[in-house]
């Protein structure tokens, strides 16, 4: 199944210390949800099973924001909460997507490089993606008194989707969550969006994540030969019946399964040397 959105829930407040965020509509097992989260520090209390990804924050502005993720297991909470050690304005995004990738090891590359330059270009910073056919998952976020709307990525193809664009003058967040499923690898190169406005002081993030495709399975039919036996009736009176056996021939099919390896592999278990498979 190709790699697909399934929902967004959103929660944002004025001045809080607590965010609790509904898990998105929809969301099944083995579905991956991401969370764009943004307050005035780091979150002190993470809800169990979520991984942080990236922490990028403006000190000028006083914005920190930070990338979360979790694969959704068999029995999941309707909400999910973080909270921080003060009060501030904040917002929590979370998407969720589904298929094509590799569930139980899903993370491949993250960009987390902080742009604070006062424009309206929301940056995740180049990242080298190992696989061909890898879901990427964008994320843009800027604070600002008036709406921001953004204007997806071009980079690396014009192929992105956008999921989610909003936000309001409640937390004074707006947020954006893109997608693409990107035929080539290696450098993406820095993936822009643009907004409406500029946020205030630079009061901006970007993320992107590079999701491991799903390895492949090709399923074929074996013929295997049976011989089967069927046994003659005997019959009364000691008349003989020829032949006392009958013999046959069945085939039963059986399917054969071939994994297909990723395209790149680790061959020393170090992160720096990697064996492209199929020389391409």
């Amino acid at each position: 199944m190709a790699f697909a959105f399934i929902n967004s829930a959103t929660v944002e407040s004025a001045s809080d210390n607590e965010a609790i965020c509904a898990k998105p509509t929809s969301t099944a097992q083995n579905d991956i949800m991401f969370a764009l989260v943004r307050h005035g520090s780091y979150a002190t209390v993470v809800p169990t099973g979520w991984t942080l990804l990236g922490q990028q924050n403006d000190t000028g502005a006083g914005d920190y924001a930070e990338l979360f993720y979790k694969v959704a297991g068999a029995s999941e909470d309707s909400t999910y909460t973080w909270e921080w050690s003060g009060n501030q304005p904040l917002k929590v995004t979370i998407s969720t997507f589904r298929d094509g990738f590799a569930i139980s090891d899903p993370i491949d590359v993250v960009s987390s490089t902080e742009y604070q330059v006062d424009n309206a270009t929301f940056r995740a910073a180049s990242m080298t993606v190992a696989s061909v056919n890898s879901p990427l998952i964008f994320f843009a976020r800027g604070n600002k008194v008036t709406a921001i709307t953004f204007t997806k990525p071009s980079i690396p193809t014009t192929d992105w989707v956008e999921d989610y664009d909003g936000g309001s003058g409640t937390s004074g967040d707006y947020h954006e969550i893109c997608h693409m499923v990107w035929s080539g690898s290696g450098a993406t190169g820095n993936m822009d969006a643009t907004g409406s406005a500029s946020p205030t002081v630079g009061a901006k993030s970007g993320f992107a994540v590079a999701l491991k495709p799903p390895y492949g399975v090709t399923v074929s039919p074996a013929v295997l030969s049976a011989v089967v036996s069927v046994q003659a009736p005997a019959v009364s009176g000691g008349a003989g019946v020829a032949p006392a056996v009958i013999t046959a021939t069945a085939s039963v099919q059986a399917p054969t399964v071939a994994i297909e390896t990723p395209d790149w592999t680790n061959t020393d278990k170090n992160s720096s040397s990697w064996t492209n498979q199929d020389k391409s």
